[in-house]
């Protein structure tokens, strides 16, 4: 089957949960549901037309992103005008450090396990919220409020940790501006 990550990463090159990603898109044994449920729960890649790809790619504002896929034929990506190249991926490395071990399935050899969904409570809200920030793209207008702070949807589909509420973010989050110059833009 067909996975398509959404996001950050949307059409990038690189290897999320052990899985070869080109250009967005991987190949997934069908038999490899812990793979599949790894790469939907931390990083927003999803099977070709499920609804959850539909909703992750309008949340990040990357409707069209994938035309010329199947998921044009879907209607998931119809909203596009043109191939996938006339919309940039936002740039972020491949590695994700708020998330098991991305080179093996399910933790493996120094990794950590997928767990059992609930949140840690003993990892740093302040430092998960502030990391999840640095991964938003300052130039992805549906990343941002219209004040500069962080769209709640935005950071809970990087990182799902119940604790990320408009409170804790207004709390212990970065800016746009900010976040635009630790990355240099």
């Amino acid at each position: 089957m067909k996975i398509y990550i959404a996001g950050p990463n949307a059409g990038k090159d690189g290897v999320w949960a052990g899985v070869p990603f080109t250009k967005g898109v991987a190949d997934v044994p069908n038999s490899a549901t812990g793979v599949i449920l790894q790469l939907s729960r931390y990083h927003s890649a999803y099977p070709e037309k499920s609804k959850e790809l539909a909703e992750s790619l309008k949340i990040f504002g990357q409707e069209g992103f994938y035309v010329g896929s199947s998921l044009s034929e879907s209607g998931s990506g119809s909203e596009g005008s043109g191939d996938s190249s006339e919309q940039q991926a936002p740039s972020t490395p491949a590695t994700d450090d708020l998330s098991p071990d991305a080179s093996s399935g399910s933790g493996g050899a120094g990794g950590v396990s997928e767990g059992d969904g609930h949140s840690d409570t003993r990892v740093d809200l302040s430092k998960v919220i502030q990391q999840a920030c640095l991964r938003l793209d300052p130039e992805n207008k549906s990343h941002w409020s219209p004040t500069g702070a962080p769209k709640i949807v935005a950071l809970y589909s990087i990182v799902k940790d119940e604790r990320i509420t408009q409170q804790a973010v207004a709390q212990h989050g970065l800016t746009r501006m900010q976040v635009a110059s630790m990355k240099g833009k």
